[in-house]
Parts: C-alpha cells; structure tokens; sequence
C-alpha cells in the first residue's frame, strides 16, 4: 500500500479534509520530483525534492479539470486526475502534462475522489456522489460495472481507496468516520475495519425518541435542538418509500423524535439555508405518523408520510406542508449523512404559512 493513499485513506476516515492530492514521480537527474493536484485553482503542480515548484504541470482547467481530488500515474505512466465538478476521470501526458482525453466518466460516476489500478487491469473510483465504487476497464476506460453498490455497508461519501495487504478494498467513507472493507472478488462487504469510537445517541433507536415540545406550549415559539449523529446505527425501514426519487435512499445512521401536534396545519422541517437556516446540512428526513394518535414505530414503510433528501441542493433537505393534526403524533427519523453537531429549529408549525427550519453548517469537503 503507497504512503500517499495510506495517509489520504486515514485523514478520510478521520473527517480530514484537504484540497490537494499528490504522487511521487519518476527521480529527475537532481532528485525525485512530486506531482500535487491543486483542487482551488484547478491546477497539477509539480514540486521537487526540497519543496520548491518547478511549473504548473497540468494548466487550469486544461481538457475540462474541474476541482481535481486525486492525480495517479498510470500503467501507461500517463496521469489520471479525479475531476471532481466535472465527473470525469481525465488523462494526461506523463511527460509534458498535456490533456490526452476524458479516460471514464457517466455510469453513475458522481464527484469522483480517488482512483487505484488493479493488478488484474480494472480502474476502481470511489463516487462520492453516488456512495459507491465504479469499476472501468484500465485499459480503454470503458465502463465495468458497479464494484461496491451504494450505501453498502453504510457507505456514505467514498474518498481514499487501497488495496490492503489481504488484497482486498479498503474505503474511506467520508459521511460514517470509517474504513470499510470489501471482497476484491465480488465487491462485496465485509466488515468495518475501522472508525471513530464514541457514544451511541440516547435517541438512536426508535423507542427510544426524544419528545419534542415547544417552549411554554406555544407553537409560535421556536423548538432548537442540537444533534450528533456520528455514532448513530441503522434501524430504520429499508428504504422510504415517499421520497420524491427513485430509487428511494435508505435512511442510515438515524436519530429519532417524537413530536405531537398541539394544532392543526402545515409543518416545514428543513435543514436548508434558504428556509432560515446558517447553512445547509447534508442529510436525509423521513416522517412517520399514526393516524391514531399513539406513537408506533415503523418496522416498514406504510406509516411514512414525507421524506426529502437534496431539496435545497448541497445534499440539504426540506419536509415541507407535512399536515399536522391536533394530538397526532408524528416519529422524524433524522437521518444526518454528515459527522458533525447541528441545530434545529422548528417555527410557527400550525399556521398555513408557518414554516419549521433545521439550521446549521453544512460539512465541508
């Protein structure tokens, strides 16, 4: 496993961030040199052995590079870069830093993060956007197949990929805190084989839901609630079935609550920045309601009422005009995609006009 990877797949599973890649190339007459993919300005910029540039390698923007995430020297020791904004795999000449073609791109390939080639000829890049890891053909670029399906094993937000010692695949997952493991067969899951330790939510299971209330009785007076869902577990429905797209996500990693309408009318729940909040946040919202007025977990899909996931674009989401009925009682699995503590707030939740904002910042990546 190259030190590069290694320290790019363990700073991804710690929540670390950074807006460059980089590789060592072949040693110049004077030393080795190193490649670092600049992800600001759009650039590959080549450094030598005492950290002094020598030249842009690869130009703005050269052959489409939108955000480049990860450089990678080919079997063909040409440069393939993750073009993040233009969800493209781009290669370029090892020698010069010219644009040679899009190498992979379409088939679900979502804000690819990191690339690795095979032993046995396959180009594996980890699509963020989708939560999966594509497979193409090392040679001609040509699509494969889906290697890891999205969400499995939870994977939420795929950056560093590497082939470990066992030879299987290791991925960071971004949105969890954790390094999956992955048959190098079959692609299929195998274990978590690591993440960030810490305490399950009190609210992590369905009976478990922490009540909400509005302060004083009044539901013109706002509700705020803090959350962390970083150690939060799986236990809703497979997936939602009223979230407007297909096919619907799963719900991972959720924290619940129990909310009882004091009136009737519409409710806004929204974790988007539009709606009032400090920015948006990256999660999926799912509501279930009994009719009855006693609070029944869901063990499927029939008591969902509303679910929302990228609304408000930046992955945020909104549950909006969710009907509220006097003495109803309503379960909201929060499902927080992103391990950071946020807010919410709910406002004026039984006026045909009111609305209910969940506010905070939006994980940067």
């Amino acid at each position: 496993m190259r030190l590069h990877r290694t320290i790019r797949s363990v700073l991804a599973a710690l929540g670390v961030t950074a807006g460059t890649s980089l590789i060592p190339l072949p040693a110049r007459a004077d030393g080795w040199t190193l490649l670092v993919a600049s992800g600001e300005n759009d650039r590959v910029l080549r450094y030598d052995q005492s950290g002094a540039v020598i030249d842009v390698f690869v130009l703005a923007g050269n052959g489409g590079l939108d955000t480049p995430t990860y450089v990678e020297r080919g079997p063909d020791d040409n440069l393939y870069v993750c073009s993040q904004d233009t969800n493209e795999v781009l290669r370029y000449d090892g020698r010069t830093g010219d644009f040679i073609d899009v190498f992979a791109s379409g088939n679900g390939l979502l804000q690819p993060q990191d690339l690795v080639f095979s032993t046995d000829g396959y180009l594996y890049v980890s699509s963020l956007g989708s939560h999966a890891v594509l497979r193409f053909d090392g040679q001609t670029g040509a699509f494969i197949d889906t290697f890891v399906a999205r969400f499995s094993g939870g994977l939420s937000g795929p950056t560093g990929l590497a082939f470990g010692p066992d030879g299987n695949l290791y991925v960071s997952s971004w949105f969890t805190d954790q390094v999956l493991r992955y048959d190098a067969q079959t692609g299929a899951f195998i274990d978590s084989f690591a993440r960030v330790v810490g305490s399950t939510p009190t609210n992590d299971d369905c009976v478990n839901a922490e009540s909400l209330s509005h302060p004083g009785g009044d539901p013109a007076n706002g509700i705020v609630v803090q959350f962390d869902v970083r150690c939060a577990t799986d236990d809703t429905p497979s997936d939602v079935s009223a979230c407007p797209r297909v096919p619907p996500p799963p719900i991972g990693h959720a924290i619940w609550y129990n909310y009882t309408a004091p009136c009737t009318g519409n409710l806004l729940i929204s974790m988007c920045q539009g709606d009032g909040g400090a920015g948006n946040y990256d999660g999926i919202l799912g509501v279930y309601s009994n009719v009855t007025g006693t609070c029944v977990c869901p063990t499927d899909n029939s008591l969902n009422v509303a679910c929302n996931d990228d609304a408000c674009g930046g992955g945020a989401c909104r549950v909006w005009k969710c009907r509220s009925r006097l003495g109803v009682a309503t379960r909201c699995a929060w499902a927080a995609l992103a391990p950071v503590r946020e807010q919410a707030r709910w406002l004026r939740p039984c006026r045909v006009a009111g609305l209910a904002a969940m506010t905070g910042n939006r994980m940067s990546r």
